[in-house]
């Protein structure tokens, strides 16, 4: 059975519309999306090897400012982290940094779990489909959403001026 829902999707919003609606729900990814994504002096975040410490860590200012005009009720965030002491720091970081709620935040272990996760936010708001927006860096979670759901997405890129 072919996975692909493409052929399913609505457009009764264009991206314009989505940002401007009241109900639109933002699931921001945290990594490469509300941090810079190189750690240390050199370091590319090795997850992988060890836990990334966020205190150090630089949030994007063009991104503290798009979401301190959100309903902070309606901005989550879904992230990969696989350490414990990671998820706890992560935590910290987007609480001082972007006043987003501890219970809006969640965790995968493997990226292509994201999609759940979103699943979960969408049944839990009730709002169209359409107004769940993915904000991301990763091209493959994009490409993904866009191929298995009805869910809208966005790069990171499109917030850079």
């Amino acid at each position: 059975m072919d996975k692909n829902n493409f052929y399913k999707r609505t457009n009764k919003y264009n991206l314009e519309q989505i940002l401007e609606n009241k109900d639109t729900i933002y699931i921001f990814d945290i990594d490469g999306t509300l941090t810079d994504f190189n750690y240390d002096t050199r370091d590319f975040a090795e997850q992988i090897e060890r836990p990334n410490d966020y205190k150090q860590v630089r949030p994007l200012k063009t991104m503290q400012r798009f979401i301190s005009t959100l309903d902070k009720n309606k901005v989550y965030t879904c992230s990969r982290s696989i350490f414990p002491e990671e998820h706890r720091s992560k935590t910290e970081f987007l609480v001082k940094n972007y006043n987003i709620k501890p219970e809006n935040m969640f965790y995968v272990y493997h990226n292509e779990d994201k999609i759940n996760i979103i699943k979960k936010i969408w049944e839990k708001t009730g709002v169209d489909s359409e107004l769940i927006l993915v904000v991301e860096d990763n091209s493959s979670i994009l490409d993904h959403i866009t191929l298995e759901t009805n869910f809208s997405n966005m790069h990171i890129s499109h917030f850079i001026e």
